[in-house]
Formats: C-alpha cells, sequence, structure tokens
C-alpha cells in the first residue's frame, strides 16, 4: 500500500476553534480537546476579532465560543451574522460558566442550538462536539433546565424531554431520527410525541410545528 493510500485512509479529524478569554482555562481546554483524536485544534482566541480571523482562516468544524466573556449574550445574533459569511459550515458550541435562561433566549433567537456548561465531565464536551461537527445539536443539563425556565408559558407543563422532541418535531425531524439523536426507541419517541399531543390538545403535526414557534423554540 502506498503513502497516498495511507493518507486517502486516515479519517479526517474535526477542527475546532477555541474561543475562551481565559488563557489557564483555554489551555486545559485545549489539552483536553486534543486528547481525542478524532479532534484537532485549529486555534485558539481569547477575544471576538480573533475569534472571527480564525473562523475566516481555518473553516473549522466546531466553534467553542464562550459566553460571557468572548462576547456577551445579547451579541450572539450579530456573531453568527459574520461568521456565516466566513465559515457557512462551521458549527457554534456555547460554552457557559453558568447556563441561564437569558443565554437560552439569546443563543435560540441566533439559532444556536449547542450548550455545554465548563462544569460538565469531559465526556460531555466531546459529546457536545461530536454532535455539532456533525450538523447535530447539543443540550448539557443544565441549560435544558434554563430552556424550561424560559419557554415554558401556559398551564401545559412540559418536561425537559418533551420540550427537545418538540423542538426536533418542529425542525422536521422524524421519529427515527429523534431517538437516534436523544438515545431513544422510536416507541418512546412515539409516546413523548403522544403525550405532547394529548398535554397541548393538538392532533397534527402541522399544530405541534406552530406550538414549537409560538414557544421560541425554532428560529
Amino acid at each position: 500500500m502506498s503513502t497516498d493510500e495511507l493518507a486517502y485512509d486516515q479519517p479526517q479529524k474535526a477542527r475546532v476553534v477555541l474561543a475562551e478569554v481565559s488563557r489557564m482555562v483555554a489551555q486545559a481546554f485545549q489539552e483536553m480537546i486534543i486528547s481525542d483524536r478524532s479532534m484537532s485544534v485549529a486555534a485558539v482566541a481569547h477575544d471576538q476579532e480573533s475569534a472571527l480571523r480564525y473562523v475566516n482562516g481555518h473553516k473549522p468544524h466546531v466553534l467553542i465560543l464562550e459566553v460571557p466573556g468572548i462576547i456577551a449574550p445579547d451579541g450572539l445574533a450579530e456573531m453568527v451574522d459574520r461568521i456565516k459569511p466566513l465559515s457557512p459550515q462551521t458549527g457554534i458550541l456555547l460554552l457557559c460558566d453558568d447556563p441561564s435562561p437569558e443565554i437560552a433566549s439569546y443563543g435560540f433567537a441566533a439559532g444556536i442550538q449547542n450548550y455545554v456548561s465548563k462544569s460538565e465531565p469531559a465526556v460531555r464536551l466531546f459529546k457536545a462536539m461530536h454532535r455539532v461537527s456533525t450538523r447535530g445539536s447539543y443540550f448539557c443539563p443544565a441549560m435544558v433546565n434554563a430552556m424550561v425556565a424560559h419557554h415554558q408559558t401556559g398551564k401545559q407543563n412540559l418536561t425537559p424531554r418533551e420540550l427537545q422532541v418538540l423542538q426536533m418535531v418542529g425542525y422536521g425531524y422524524t421519529n427515527g431520527e429523534i431517538g437516534e439523536e436523544l438515545y431513544l426507541s422510536v416507541r418512546t419517541v412515539e409516546s413523548h410525541r403522544a403525550t405532547l399531543q394529548e398535554k397541548l390538545d393538538k392532533s397534527s403535526r402541522r399544530e405541534l410545528v406552530r406550538e414549537a414557534i409560538d414557544r421560541g423554540l425554532l428560529r
């Protein structure tokens, strides 16, 4: 087998740009990320303009963006608008000290569906990066709780899992795709959808999509 064939057979590593104000924290996360053989750290930024410059230069699969720190929550929409023309395929993973309804609100408004807390175990950071690099979504448990606090309205109290299912129905995921993303059986997803229809008094997928829109779960 030739050297070229060996190189061709090697799976491409997902490129990551890490944007974190603290150099000490950034170093720790960088070492953690490069320990995963499927990931490579293309650059580390300590301010917003450097992050944008590195995104433009490296076209990463994932931008890990500290909020607040690198950017305030109310600046996320503008940041996304600047990133998309530079690297449309880059997924944004928000890295938060303390996920909150405010961050969830501004993140959803900016079309960001990926959140991880700095206090999460490394395995969850890896899961989040892999999900984002393959165009999936990841919500750490703390952000799911924040989502519930922000989007819970009216008398129809939905669980965090039901909110996730409702959001994914809104985005057009099939039951099988929802199950694959959330590590649930198709039967369990069907059960969640039935419960949603009963709680919300909705009889069709179209009505569930409208409910997701009304709750601000879709951009």
